[in-house]
């Protein structure tokens, strides 16, 4: 179960305005590891449009099947909790090292502040906004992955790492798990994976979907990369599929 803010039109509206004015300098900050949710150009100052996530998925995958023939080992770790954990604090100090101007990062962080008076912990799940500032701080996550020497690919807050062994696999998780600790969030332990057998990589690899770790969402075709959902298609049913009452809705006629 994955809980989604729904916030007030106005304050949706200002939220947009508020990141898309720093979207451009975050999307300098980040590298090209970064696979979901990125900002394409702007077409006027506040304008916030997220590449469609097909794109970015087929790109993912692409990039991840490259990834794997040379690997000798893979990491696939997950961020617990990630834009509950995320601090408006934390999400202040990010956006000011990247060189963004002072006024509109206390815009920002004002506003996420104002959402956690309302009950909403971190960063409000579901609002594309989120998914840029997500992006921008976990970047902090991307640098130390590289600093360790491997080649990794991140969709959201899953990371999939391309080690040379099983040892530096292990290295690499020790230095993510501690730049994560750094920022106040951690690893989801029970969503660690490592792949040592280099015949099993690719055959993993493929099986990447748009999480490194989740079940496939109910109809692939209509769903959406959290953040950012629309639609009820986009919600996992018990079994993993289209659950008998929602095909009786929709043979009568029905959304379901």
């Amino acid at each position: 179960m994955r809980w989604l803010a729904r916030l007030d039109p106005a304050e949706e509206a200002a939220y947009r305005a508020a990141v898309g004015s720093l979207a451009g300098r975050i999307e300098l900050s980040l590298g090209s590891q970064v696979m979901a949710n990125r900002v394409v150009p702007l077409s006027a100052r506040g304008d916030l449009t997220l590449e469609p996530w097909r794109t970015a998925r087929r790109r993912f995958l692409r990039e991840a099947r490259a990834g794997a023939a040379g690997a000798g080992a893979l990491l696939v770790a997950d961020v617990r909790r990630c834009y509950a954990s995320i601090d408006p604090t934390r999400v202040g100090e990010r956006l000011r090292s990247i060189g963004c101007p002072p006024r509109e990062v206390a815009s920002v962080v004002g506003l996420l502040r104002r959402f956690e008076s309302d009950g909403v912990r971190g960063l409000p799940v579901g609002p594309e906004p989120s998914a840029v500032l997500a992006n921008a701080v976990l970047a902090r996550a991307d640098r130390a992955v590289a600093a360790a020497g491997a080649r990794h690919l991140r969709w959201v807050d899953d990371f999939a790492v391309f080690a040379r062994d099983r040892a530096h696999a292990e290295r690499v998780l020790w230095e993510l798990a501690a730049c994560l600790e750094g920022m106040g969030l951690g690893l989801a332990e029970e969503k660690t994976r490592f792949v040592d057998d280099v015949e099993a990589i690719p055959s993993y690899v493929r099986r990447l979907g748009m999480s490194c770790l989740v079940r496939p969402y109910n109809r692939p075709s209509d769903a959406n990369a959290l953040p950012g959902l629309r639609g009820s298609d986009a919600v996992l049913s018990p079994g993993g599929g289209v659950v008998a009452d929602r095909r009786a809705a929709r043979a009568a006629g029905g959304d379901g």
